[in-house]
């Protein structure tokens, strides 16, 4: 996806490529790392490209996170994390299958498509939680995630997912794939519902974070969209953020904010944002 205007200047920050059973992983700020005699703490911070994109797209955003986070002192010591997500990048196999409807020549399975992409790419963050530290040799004490557009929508559904992850950021994401995917489908003129999906819905009963707002634990979250954003407008996530706001008694922990003449895309005081919020609660 393009960044109009975004300063996607890339930190002077070390970056580390590892195979893990097939999947490329990058590591950012390991070298910077080892010269710190001992750490408080290290937290490790996935950072989810968008639909159509590749991770080195966001090389910005995860190397300046650990950058910023070094000049912070009574905090973690943060690490970057980033991967493509299925079907992209290096990982391409269809580019077709990562389209719309209408888009280009069309995917007629977009519904089902995007879906099964942030879902897989949710599951492996999962793995990776798992897997990664003994590849790292460290002892990660915290994870973080953050994401823009389709891995907005991963990180949400990471988070729900996975209680070790201690605080998301959510750019341009939703919480709401039943309604998203609805409305989206009616603008195309294709009827989106449990009637017409009804086995697409029973997976989102189970994994739709707008249905389990409760595996949240009201840990920190942040939500930033665009106000002029009409690929994924903020109110088809109104229910999500309802349902969020009830859950959680410390507002300061969930926080939604919107940026005025934006439109699906992030500027550089949203890439401020996330990273003033990781390092706060990292």
């Amino acid at each position: 996806m393009n960044f109009p205007g975004l300063n996607t200047t890339i930190a002077n920050i070390s970056k580390t490529e590892y195979l893990i059973a097939g999947l490329e992983v990058s590591v950012f700020g390991l070298e910077e790392l080892k010269k710190v005699d001992e750490p408080n703490e290290v937290a490790a911070v996935f950072v989810l490209h968008g639909r159509t994109g590749c991770a080195a797209q966001l090389d910005f955003l995860s190397s300046r996170v650990v950058a910023e986070s070094q000049t912070t002192t009574g905090h973690s010591r943060i690490i970057t994390i980033s991967f493509d997500q299925r079907n992209h990048g290096t990982r391409l196999k269809d580019s077709i299958k990562n389209l719309g409807w209408s888009e280009e020549q069309g995917n007629v399975q977009h519904e089902l498509d995007m879906w099964s992409i942030q879902y897989g790419t949710s599951r492996d963050v999962l793995y990776l939680i798992d897997i990664l530290p003994m590849y790292l040799g460290l002892d990660i004490s915290k994870w973080g995630i953050c994401g823009v557009s389709l891995g907005g929508h991963a990180t949400l559904i990471s988070m729900e997912l996975e209680p070790r992850i201690s605080v998301g950021v959510s750019l341009i994401g939703c919480g709401d794939y039943g309604q998203l995917i609805s409305e989206r489908g009616k603008n195309s003129g294709l009827e989106i519902n449990r009637t017409t999906h009804p086995l697409l819905f029973r997976c989102l009963d189970l994994y739709d974070p707008v249905n389990h707002v409760e595996r949240f634990q009201k840990r920190p979250l942040l939500m930033l969209g665009g106000e002029e954003d009409d690929l994924v407008p903020m109110k088809y996530s109104n229910v999500f953020v309802d349902k969020l706001r009830k859950s959680y008694a410390d507002t300061d922990r969930f926080s939604v904010k919107m940026f005025p003449q934006v439109g699906h895309w992030i500027n550089d005081e949203m890439l401020s944002e996330t990273i003033q919020w990781l390092q706060h609660w990292l």
